[in-house]
């Protein structure tokens, strides 16, 4: 008949957060009494105590074999339970904004216009978006158009934990103008308006 198996729990679950308890990723499971030479695979998926960023508790209650070996074995000891289990923040984008058009000022500073909405949200969540963007950097500092800037977000926060800003949803783009100067011509009167070359 075939053996029973004993199973140890080695797994250290984890995803990234995505509205849901499910659990897929980063189960491994052993079996202490499998004999030597036998091919043989555990698998297994489940749920996790809570679907919100954080390390959280969970179930493994599907716990399937594969092998060479695997009609040698049985696994009849129901859900594995665990502590370990990581959900980590999804990613989030922000839209709503806008960089200014500058003078050449030798400068990478640029200003931010707008108003930052979250793009990403999953299922029903909501998130909204405390702070204000104001300033950001070109990429150079040269007269061009079309030059990418790139915010500082970091004065901003989301009602969401489940949520990080990663940057923004579609490239800031700017273009800088030459700037102006100003010649100073000095001569001695000669009574005419010509200036030599100088």
């Amino acid at each position: 008949s075939p053996v029973t198996l004993s199973v140890t729990n080695n797994s250290a679950p984890n995803k990234i957060y995505d509205a849901t308890t499910t659990l897929t990723n980063g189960v491994s499971l052993s079996a202490t009494n499998q004999l030597s030479g036998d091919s043989l695979t555990l698998t297994g998926a489940g749920t996790f105590s809570s679907k919100n960023v954080g390390t959280t508790n969970y179930t493994i209650s599907n716990v399937s074999l594969s092998g060479a070996d695997a009609a040698n074995y049985r696994y009849t000891s129901g859900n594995i339970s665990g502590t370990n289990g990581t959900i980590t923040a999804a990613p989030i984008t922000i839209s709503g904004l806008a960089a200014s058009n500058k003078r050449y000022d030798a400068g990478l500073s640029a200003t931010i216009t707008g108003t930052p909405t979250a793009v990403g949200t999953l299922g029903s969540d909501t998130v909204s978006v405390s702070g204000v963007v104001t300033t950001g950097s070109f990429a150079n500092s040269n007269v061009a158009t079309a030059i990418t800037v790139t915010p500082v977000l970091s004065g901003l926060t989301l009602s969401n934990s489940n949520y990080e800003i990663v940057g923004v949803t579609s490239a800031l783009t700017a273009n800088i103008t030459a700037a102006p100067i100003t010649v100073t011509i000095n001569k001695v009167y000669d009574g005419s308006t010509a200036v030599a070359n100088a």
